[in-house]
């Protein structure tokens, strides 16, 4: 941050919606940023990133038109729609020569807060487990050190808070919507006998980050439902920021559960947060758990190609009559080169829409009513690959069509993606879909864990779960672990139940907690990070005989730490 920025100035910015958010990587110092762009405020993040804030009249359109479409932050949803015995995690809590829970080590979860109060993180003595949160909502309070924004509790305050009759007077920090909560709760929530529930680390600390909603302009931007919980790429950034402080700071290894994803973006693990993920990752001692996403049934995919001989193919789109806004996102393969035109219900076609690379327009069609913001970028940024965003405002319900022409063809393949399930009507999508390389954006990240979910009663997968591979090919998920009807505590001292990916992906996390505590606390691998857990776990995997794998929905096959640890200790097979 500037020397003379005003911080009190720039905590009001940070929320207002006069102002608008950009992220950009930054060398060495903010100069060149500041005199390109003139932000009105400028954070670091991470060490390596910058979210400059601009004010409103900088249009979208300007910053699309002038730079990247990177830069604009991917909105983020949360993955949702008695695995610890299947597992082998609960062998390592009973082993008397391992007794592996966690102790020692921190899990950060960047998700919608936590119930501070609920008794699955409350120790017999009555004190927290939570070692800090920061709630980015709340802003009458200490904010954290090198932040400009939200309130940080720390545990002695939470322990003061646990210990008043009006608790959330002292600590006002709630997670309305449970999500958070439940992931806490499966990754490392003490054990309950009255409710035969344990978390998979019941001994390990937690740092826990609420993210605060995202802006008005970016759900304008991707055409977003409203009411629909959804979080800035930026926030969600600062928060593994935080969380890697915090475990510095109490001298700690740390676990990082993210278990929100998205389907903006490239598919290559190139995106602001994945590399951010891939930097943390390695880090010794830290470990990144990412949610595959449940998106592999949405039918919110379309894998393109190019026939030899044709210049042309054809995506069909249903559109929802309660569809009031939409878009989409086509990603060309390197080198390749498209064009695209559209085709309304009504009939009303638009030929070869080309706006010049990194440009844009607007169509309004005359009989459907209908307005199309067309962006597009021969090559982003960050991955190389061209990319066309297509945003429908009053689209007219029925089949739209998109015509993808190969102006420079090459490998002659391109995806398609619309955006997650919770940010789109369910009569929406692709009449042709498929079913791979539906993962979210940030599982696929080189070096995080990613994780898809399976019902471990039958054995078979969850059919939202996420699959890979990756769009350059890369090996994702890495595995999968039980995601189907799993008790965790929810919000007023109760339990529930929920389905989906990031369960999945919490339990995978106190996995990854035990193993940490096994290697760097018990001193049996000191350099453990990432890529020597996801190495130890897939090690591990169960896997079916008449299964070939890698395998595009089941990684390298199901969690079990038990296997792991005989692979790992024992030799044995």
């Amino acid at each position: 941050m500037p020397e003379d920025q005003d911080t009190v100035f720039c905590e009001d910015v940070i929320y207002s919606e006069d102002y608008r958010d950009y992220i950009k990587e930054y060398f060495q110092d903010f100069s060149s940023i500041i005199r390109t762009y003139q932000p009105v405020c400028i954070e670091a993040v991470g060490g390596r990133y910058a979210v400059m804030h601009l004010a409103g009249e900088t249009s979208m359109q300007t910053i699309l038109e002038d730079y990247n479409i990177s830069m604009i932050p991917a909105l983020y949803g949360l993955l949702d729609t008695a695995g610890l015995e299947d597992t082998g995690i609960l062998y390592m809590h009973r082993n008397p020569y391992l007794n592996l829970r966690g102790s020692g080590v921190m899990i950060g979860i960047i998700d919608t807060g936590i119930d501070y109060t609920h008794p699955a993180f409350v120790y017999e003595d009555r004190s927290t487990k939570i070692y800090a949160i920061w709630d980015q909502t709340v802003r009458e309070g200490q904010k954290p050190e090198g932040f400009l924004y939200g309130t940080e509790y720390t545990e002695e305050q939470i322990n003061q808070a646990l210990a008043s009759e009006e608790k959330l007077a002292v600590i006002p920090s709630v997670d309305e919507n449970g999500h958070g909560t439940f992931l806490a709760g499966v990754a490392a929530g003490r054990v309950a006998e009255t409710e035969a529930f344990s978390g998979a680390a019941p001994n390990a600390s937690l740092c826990v980050v609420k993210l605060k909603p995202c802006k008005q302009y970016l759900r304008q931007f991707y055409g977003l439902m409203t009411g629909v919980p959804a979080y800035q790429e930026n926030d969600i950034m600062a928060g593994i920021s935080y969380c890697v402080g915090k475990a510095r700071q109490a001298e700690m290894p740390l676990i990082i559960l993210l278990g929100v994803g998205t389907s903006s973006g490239g598919h290559t693990g190139q995106s602001y947060l994945s590399q951010m993920v891939n930097d943390v990752s390695g880090f010794s001692g830290v470990c990144v758990v990412t949610a595959a996403g449940n998106e592999a049934n949405t039918r919110h995919h379309f894998a393109g190609i190019l026939p030899q001989g044709q210049d042309r193919a054809e995506a069909e789109i249903r559109v929802d009559e309660k569809e009031k806004s939409f878009s989409l996102e086509l990603w060309a393969q390197y080198p390749d080169i498209y064009n695209i035109g559209i085709e309304s219900p009504a009939g009303e076609r638009i030929d070869r829409v080309t706006p010049a690379g990194g440009k844009s327009q607007t169509i309004r069609l005359i009989f459907d009513q209908t307005e199309i913001f067309v962006y597009n970028q021969q090559v982003e940024s960050q991955s190389g690959q061209q990319v066309i965003f297509l945003r429908f405002r009053a689209p007219t319900a029925g089949i739209w069509k998109v015509y993808i022409y190969g102006a420079a063809a090459v490998n002659r393949r391109f995806h398609i993606w619309l955006p997650m399930q919770q940010f789109i009507s369910e009569g929406t999508y692709f009449l042709r879909s498929d079913p791979d390389v539906t993962l979210s954006d940030a599982a696929c990240a080189d070096d995080g864990i990613s994780v898809g979910a399976f019902n471990n009663v039958n054995n078979s997968l969850y059919a939202a779960s996420g699959r890979g591979f990756t769009v350059d090919s890369r090996i994702k998920p890495d595995l999968v672990a039980p995601g189907v009807n799993l008790s965790g505590p929810v919000p007023g001292g109760r339990y529930g139940i929920r389905t989906g990916t990031s369960v999945s992906a919490a339990l995978a996390a106190g996995a990854a907690a035990m193993l940490m505590e096994w290697g760097l606390l018990k001193g049996n691998d000191l350099q453990l990070n990432s890529h020597k857990m996801i190495k130890y776990l897939t090690l591990g995997a169960l896997r079916t005989e008449d299964m070939v794998y890698p395998d595009k929905a089941w990684g390298y096959g199901r969690l079990n730490l038990l296997k792991t640890f005989h692979e790992l200790v024992t030799g044995r097979r």
